[in-house]
């Protein structure tokens, strides 16, 4: 799970630099640009359910079926990655 949350977090961080705009540690920057950069609101409410995602599994150890990732997490990954591809090119 946190593979594919953090697959989806640098797509994000690609964008971002390429539009130049400065990197800050933690996860803070990069929520507030999903939700305030017009290019990335598209996807912001994935971002934050594969955020929340992640959360769970690493500090509430709750566990998802390869059933659920392969259905729940998977295409939500792919559509970040499939917007940002066409945000990049």
């Amino acid at each position: 799970m946190t593979g594919y949350f953090y697959s989806a977090l640098h797509w994000i961080d690609a964008y971002l630099v390429r539009e130049g705009k400065k990197q800050e540690p933690g996860h803070a920057f990069r929520n507030t640009q999903t939700n305030s950069d017009s290019n990335l609101t598209p996807i912001s409410r994935i971002y934050r359910l594969l955020y929340s995602y992640s959360r769970n599994v690493r500090y509430d150890l709750i566990d998802f079926t390869p059933k659920e990732i392969r259905e729940k997490v998977m295409p939500k990954v792919k559509e970040i990655r499939n917007h940002l591809e066409k945000l990049l090119a």
